[in-house]
């Protein structure tokens, strides 16, 4: 008997991935197309809000953003907005994120590669 038990890249979060999408392919591949047609306005929305220097609006542009990335398993990435969003909180200086807002959006751009090869990979 054949396993077609769905591996998923090591650099995301198999587990959770395979908690929400139970070795669904078609499922899974939905929710990767999904986040990676979102995605670029979304952060494209954060961006503006930053540099604006509008610490609520970006707040609530992280918040709405936070969730999708556990959809493509990019959970370390939900921790990291979560840890920004929670310093939004008190401040009056947008500036006082450079440093978890750079981290973030490095880590993203390095795994948006990974997550459109699983992509494609889960519509082979």
């Amino acid at each position: 008997m054949q396993n077609n038990t769905f591996i998923y890249d090591q650099r995301l979060d198999a587990d959770f991935l395979d908690s929400i999408y139970e070795n669904d392919k078609e499922y899974a591949a939905f929710g990767f197309e999904q986040f990676l047609k979102g995605y670029p306005d979304q952060i494209n929305e954060l961006e503006q809000s930053f540099k604006t220097g509008d610490v609520n609006n970006f707040r609530q542009k992280i918040h709405k953003l936070k969730p999708t990335f556990s959809f493509v398993g990019l959970t370390d990435l939900t921790a990291k907005a979560e840890i920004i969003e929670k310093n939004c909180h008190g401040i009056v200086e947008i500036a006082v994120l450079d440093d978890l807002y750079l981290d973030f959006k490095n880590k993203l751009f390095e795994l948006i590669p990974v997550v459109k090869e699983e992509c494609d990979r889960l519509n082979a």
